[in-house]
């Protein structure tokens, strides 16, 4: 699967009684279709506290690589600074009201399996007439003018992809007094929950302490990548914030020393926390040939409900599994004419 490359982002917005309602649109296009045209869609709409999750979500997906901008990789830092840019001096949307359909094309906002479930939203949102219109017409009509339809539209965005529901969007000219400034953030740090402590298997694989124990934690840019993407549910979030504890998140994973090329690690295998594609590999027929070069991993012990085994610690992100609990790390001296007092990874949590 190629890279989606983003080229250009716009945001338009309107003032509706008191709240203010913004639209991101991105232009993209992927990078192993050709001709490389990018497509411009609407990406999150609401007010600002309600674009933020698909903003940060989508921010995740340029620590691996998903997401570049045609000069290549971007930071998610990068990414959601040039959304906070544009929300800060939106252009005016100039349509007035869209049309929600129900069917069961891919492209249609509402599924025929939820009529029932948006149906009683509606109603309960005071919006009975607009309920009764998807039932009887298959389609209602929504006012950008109108609070709580805007709101229901809000709440539809929030439950499909944007675009389903806002297509053709036309803008006027800028207007600041639309704009989103969030508040400064003159110091940021990490909970103490979040500082990292674990060791980094490989050039890439980490493990980390979770609730007091060694697991693996997977590539640097998915763990990277779940922080960003978790950010907009944290008390108090503020998206300036948000930068600057994500930098200092990544820092505090490019500190964690890597293991030495003849360390090993002992880890057990709980079988019941195997996912099921993970039990075969795992069964007792199966575990002497996944053990079968002792220079790279060994079989301690098999006792039905858990296997304990020590793996040269290079090699364990390939052949452990999420549900592995590493329980010691045997270091050895790589160098005999080194200091045997030398540094060694920091893992206490």
């Amino acid at each position: 699967m190629g890279a989606t490359v983003t080229t250009q982002k716009r945001v338009l917005a309107k003032r509706v009684a008191d709240q203010v309602f913004y639209w991101l649109l991105e232009s993209r296009y992927e990078k192993n279709c050709y001709p490389h045209t990018p497509h411009e869609s609407c990406i999150a709409f609401g007010r600002a506290e309600k674009v933020f999750p698909r903003m940060f979500a989508l921010a995740a997906n340029c620590e691996g690589g998903m997401l570049q901008s045609r000069a290549g990789h971007i930071y998610p830092e990068s990414y959601i600074r040039d959304w906070l840019n544009k929300m800060a001096n939106p252009e005016i949307v100039m349509n007035e009201d869209v049309a929600l359909s129900v069917g069961g094309d891919w492209k249609t906002p509402i599924k025929d399996e939820h009529l029932d479930e948006v149906s009683s939203y509606l109603q309960n949102a005071g919006l009975a007439d607009h309920a009764k219109c998807l039932t009887d017409f298959r389609k209602a009509r929504f006012s950008f003018d109108v609070l709580d339809e805007m709101l229901a539209l809000e709440h539809f965005a929030g439950n499909v992809s944007p675009w389903k529901i806002f297509r053709n969007l036309r803008a006027d000219a800028h207007d600041a007094s639309l704009g989103y400034v969030p508040p400064e953030a003159n110091s940021a740090e990490l909970l103490p929950s979040e500082v990292l402590s674990g060791v980094r298997l490989d050039n890439e694989n980490y493990a980390l302490h979770v609730n007091g124990e060694l697991k693996l934690g997977g590539w640097a840019y998915s763990i990277v990548g779940k922080f960003v993407e978790n950010e907009p549910d944290l008390p108090g979030f503020s998206p300036l914030k948000s930068l600057k504890r994500i930098k200092l998140y990544r820092a505090g994973l490019d500190d964690l020393e890597m293991l030495g090329a003849t360390d090993w690690i002992t880890a057990h295998v709980p079988r019941d926390g195997l996912k099921d594609w993970e039990k075969n590999d795992w069964a007792p027929e199966s575990l002497g040939e996944k053990f079968s070069d002792p220079g790279v991993a060994r079989l301690i012990e098999d006792s039905g409900e858990k296997v304990v085994v020590q793996v040269l610690g290079r090699h364990a992100a390939r052949l452990l599994p999420d549900a592995a609990e590493i329980k010691k790390i045997a270091y050895q001296i790589d160098n005999p004419d080194q200091d045997e007092g030398r540094n060694r990874p920091r893992i206490a949590p």
